[in-house]
């Protein structure tokens, strides 16, 4: 019998949580919103990755640490001939009621329980479970799975430079069938980590969705019918491709509309219409850290360049910096893209929380545009060569540079003292890379004033 959830009226609502890989055991606001919707059982399916066995006890312990009754179902590409077919596994999905794809290689899990191009016994006892109101959970390859369409490999710039590759032996953009739980669009996974804007952009155009959900790591979407809400360390980015114009020969698209959705932030997935959490508010004139676009150039698809950009939009003077752009060259192909990001009047909102743990952002409405060129070889080292500047100074043997991972001024004593013996002098402090610029350069000038 399968179990329904119940004390709702109606058909049960479908459940989804969607996670952007690397889910962190320590993540409690993930775990505990997936013992909530799956009431605390699950069944594991390590299917996608390479060491099955290995992976299914390390994800069942985590999830036993946050209180779960779970078991590891023992589907892999070794055994999905006879395991899809299994009576005993359909029963045991049946019977936890929930189910939680891992990471690694999603096009295993799709051969596995789709064979000779028909869906097994057991894909069809998850759908039932599904369609039941039990929790459907994927990370990183089991959330691609999710969608009518799956990314199944390729980088952005492989994407923006070569467009849709026929098969993994030729540079480009892998697409395939996903399993389709998820109806509302594309998704996509370590978005912001590894800088997969490009990527998801031309999959969309060429999968023909409408919409695209970017989950970064350690975050998840929960969808619960018409509703779905981000959890996590950094947040989800919402592609909308509705208006866009599209030019798939060139790769060049324009009038996209973009949202980040933020920790506690909600999406009515009927109308495409993002409601912040109820601690952010909208961006206050003390809050503007950010007057003009930075001089230094900043790689498109890098890690967190696309997270760092919509951050400084929100933070920015609309008066005199509402539009910025990130650019990413290779010089072998010399393919030059632009991302560009623009904060609309009248139709852009911004929105920011200032919690202890740092400011979160949250924007809505969004315009991006992205264009692909191909330069001349005295072009390219042109511009590569931007990156090479004194800003008119000359570098001396006195000169020095100090490079921290971050600042140490806040919890590390032993960095403090090894910092103070670098500094000789009068100090200035630009705080201009904090999220929080203001109150980030009066707490280093106190510390660069209190040790004299």
């Amino acid at each position: 019998m399968l179990k329904t959830i119940r004390n709702r009226p109606g058909p049960p609502l479908r459940r989804l949580a969607i996670i952007g890989g690397r889910l962190e055991d320590d993540n409690r606001d993930v775990y505990r919103e997936m013992r909530r919707l799956s009431e605390g059982r699950i069944l594991i399916f390590p299917t996608a990755s390479s060491e099955p066995y290995e992976v299914g006890e390390e994800t069942q312990e985590a999830f036993q640490i946050h209180g779960f009754e779970c078991d590891v179902a023992h589907l892999s590409s070794e055994n999905a001939h006879e395991a899809a077919f299994d009576q005993a596994l359909i029963d045991q999905v049946e019977a936890y009621g929930s189910v939680y794809f891992t990471g690694g290689d999603q096009a295993k899990i799709f051969q596995a329980l789709v064979q000779n191009g028909a869906e097994t016994p057991l894909l069809k006892s998850i759908r039932a479970m599904f369609a039941a109101g039990g929790l459907l959970a994927g990370s990183s390859a089991g959330a691609a799975i999710m969608s009518k369409s799956m990314i199944m490999g390729g980088t952005s710039f492989e994407a923006i430079a070569s467009g849709v590759s026929p098969s993994p032996d030729v540079p480009g953009l892998l697409l395939g069938k996903g399993l389709g739980f998820f109806k509302r669009g594309l998704v996509d996974q370590h978005f912001i980590k590894r800088g997969r804007l490009a990527r998801l952009v031309v999959a969309l155009a060429n999968s023909n969705q409408r919409c695209g959900f970017g989950i970064d790591e350690n975050t998840a979407l929960f969808v619960e019918g018409s509703t779905a809400r981000v959890i996590g360390e950094y947040g989800m980015f919402f592609i909308d491709m509705k208006n866009a114009e599209v030019d798939l020969e060139n790769r060049t698209f324009d009038n996209i509309r973009v949202d980040y959705l933020d920790d506690g932030d909600v999406m009515d997935l009927e109308r495409f219409s993002t409601k912040p959490s109820e601690s952010k508010r909208k961006v206050k004139k003390d809050d503007i850290a950010y007057t003009a676009p930075a001089k230094s150039p900043r790689n498109a698809f890098g890690a967190y360049a696309l997270y760092d950009l919509i951050a400084r939009l929100v933070l920015g003077d609309t008066k005199t910096y509402n539009k910025d752009e990130l650019v990413a060259i290779d010089p072998k192909s010399r393919v030059a893209t632009s991302v560009s990001l623009e904060r609309v009047k009248r139709k852009s909102r911004c929105y920011v929380s200032t919690p202890s743990a740092g400011m979160r952002i949250t924007a809505v409405n969004l315009v991006a545009s992205m264009k692909r060129e191909v330069l001349d070889p005295e072009t390219v080292q042109a511009r590569l060569g931007r990156g090479a500047r004194t800003l008119g100074l000359d570098v001396t043997g006195r000169s020095r540079i100090l490079l921290l991972g971050s600042s140490p001024i806040y919890y590390q004593p032993e960095k403090q003292r090894e910092l103070l013996e670098y500094v000789d002098g009068p100090v200035g402090v630009i705080g201009a890379a904090s999220f929080e610029a203001r109150r980030a350069a009066a707490d280093h000038v106190n510390f660069f004033v209190q040790n004299g």
